[in-house]
C-alpha cells in the first residue's frame, strides 16, 4: 500500500501564516510562544493550519491575518 506522505507536498509555516488544503500535504511549523490552531474534517479530507502570535488586533483591518487568532478563525470558517 503506497503511503500518502509519499506524494504530499510539504509546507512549513512561519508566524503568521495559514494553510488550507484540500489534497495530501504535511503542515509543519515550529511554536515558542505562539499557537498553532489545526483544523481537520475527515469525512471531506479537507484541513488546514494557522501559526498565530496574537488573540486579536487593536484596531480594525480590510484583510484578514493568521497573525491573530480570531482572525485566523474567520479564514477557516471560509474555507
Amino acid at each position: 500500500m503506497k503511503d500518502l506522505r509519499d506524494s504530499a507536498i510539504d509546507i512549513f509555516l512561519q508566524p503568521g501564516e495559514f494553510y488550507f488544503a484540500d489534497e495530501p500535504c504535511c503542515i509543519r511549523t515550529i511554536l515558542g510562544s505562539c499557537v498553532a490552531i489545526t483544523m481537520w474534517h475527515p469525512r471531506l479530507k479537507i484541513g488546514g493550519m494557522g501559526h498565530c502570535m496574537l488573540p486579536s488586533r487593536k484596531g480594525n483591518s480590510d484583510t484578514l491575518s493568521a497573525k491573530y487568532e480570531d482572525e485566523a478563525m474567520q479564514m477557516f470558517e471560509q474555507q
